[in-house]
């Protein structure tokens, strides 16, 4: 993990020096896309049977043309210090500098139920008005909470499901 934090903190550092943080996301993105799609070719990347020149060879007729090249040049290296493995771990760390920079949080928000567009906009207005900055909403549905959400945010956890409540009125009548 530390490995993969300091890759991607370099790249962060040098797209911030070019101005093209988001670009270079994108770039991520897109190669992040063609490798989980592609199963065969990340093998490929990682294989010691097969000389690191050809492996960096593919990566600049894969990608050379596509995405930015100082992104091309990062893949190459990570397949280089035989690190390539560390990719998808080096986009999420990307994704969290790149969000504190532009101070946005990601609230990761679990439902009951699905929650209407409307709702939706209510939440992340409050969320964003009691953080104080801008916040990306990443929904996902349980059936097993009955009735509610439970909202993580920040490292803080804000629990308003009727299963937390039920066990909050269990442990109460169980004193």
């Amino acid at each position: 993990m530390k490995m993969g934090r300091e890759y991607a903190s370099a790249l962060f550092t040098l797209a911030v020096e070019e101005g093209k943080q988001k670009e270079y996301f994108a770039s991520l993105e897109t190669v992040k896309t063609v490798l989980a799609e592609n199963g065969e070719y990340m093998d490929f990347l990682n294989s010691f049977s097969i000389p690191k020149s050809e492996r960096i060879d593919a990566i600049e007729e894969a990608f050379g043309k596509s995405i930015e090249e100082y992104v091309v040049s990062f893949i190459k290296l990570l397949c280089e210090k035989d690190r390539i493995s560390e990719f998808f771990e080096c986009v999420e760390i990307y994704k969290e500098l790149l969000d504190l920079y532009e101070n946005v949080s990601v609230a990761k928000v679990t439902s009951s139920i699905e929650l209407k567009d409307e709702e939706q906009n209510k939440l992340k207005e409050k969320l964003e008005k009691a953080y104080g900055k801008k916040v990306v909403l990443d929904i996902k549905v349980d059936k097993s909470l009955l009735c509610g959400i439970v909202v993580e945010i920040d490292g803080k956890i804000i629990d308003g499901s009727i299963k937390k409540s039920l066990g909050n009125v269990k442990e109460v009548i169980s004193k």
